[in-house]
């Protein structure tokens, strides 16, 4: 005999929870119900598919505590912000992706694009006025929670995502470097080097828009300002690479 799908036994749980509730059934008289066919093969297989699954927690390791105390000195320094990373995920490590990037509760892409000038860090923009107005509603606000993600630790974006257009990212699905993620991994990267990301090649933002549908890139000009200007989504080139994230 061909056990049911998981599918048959919603389906059947859906009907029988319609039955009760028309017939005004109790509490008490559902949850005698319950006891006395505990062990019913029907009740059984619902209970394999939608127990609750053990949570496995991956203990720490010693690079990421390292890295905890390093973002807790770049926030409290740049910000003004108390990281609390207690209960933060850290998602598997994969080899290749070794630098953890944090993003913070409470921080929000305008003031990390003003604390530029505010540190004497130079920066070009092409727009007017502050950099959330010239973004969807979406990209605009505090950062609700704090989260990590592992990206390649290089200066330049991703060899492997050279003459790949945000819109073929967005077809493939592929998880990349946001604009607030990378101007905060460009922050931090300077803060330990005093140099720049992207000297000779070009961050493409891929999942970030600016209000009228153009993709934020970022790089260091020639004359040391970082530079976040856009390009058209379904552009491509050599230059213009994503930062690929492991989330």
């Amino acid at each position: 005999m061909n056990k049911a799908t998981p599918a048959q036994c919603l389906s059947a749980g859906a009907r029988f929870a319609t039955f009760l509730g028309s017939i005004g059934a109790t509490e008490e008289v559902v949850s005698a119900f319950n006891k006395a066919n505990a062990g019913h093969p029907f009740y059984d297989a619902i209970a394999e598919h939608f127990a609750p699954k053990p949570v496995v927690v991956i203990p720490y390791s010693e690079e990421v505590f390292k890295a905890f105390d390093d973002w807790k000195a770049f926030y409290q320094k740049f910000f003004g912000i108390e990281l609390d990373v207690t209960g933060i995920k850290i998602p598997a490590h994969v080899e290749g992706f070794d630098r953890l990037v944090i993003i913070a509760k409470g921080v929000r892409l305008n003031r990390v694009w003003n604390v530029h000038e505010e540190r004497n860090i130079p920066r070009y923009q092409w727009w007017n006025g502050a950099l959330e107005n010239a973004m969807q509603v979406s990209e605009r606000g505090e950062v609700k929670e704090t989260y990590a993600f592992w990206v390649r630790n290089v200066v330049e974006a991703d060899e492997d995502m050279k003459n790949i257009s945000a819109e073929t990212i967005a077809e493939r699905k592929l998880d990349t470097e946001n604009l607030i993620e990378r101007l905060v991994h460009g922050l931090k990267f300077f803060d330990e080097t005093g140099n720049h990301l992207d000297v000779k090649n070009v961050t493409l933002c891929a999942s970030s828009r600016f209000a009228g549908g153009d993709v934020p890139r970022v790089y260091r000009l020639a004359g040391g300002s970082v530079d976040v200007y856009g390009c058209v989504v379904g552009r491509f080139s050599p230059r213009l690479r994503a930062r690929r994230a492991v989330r």
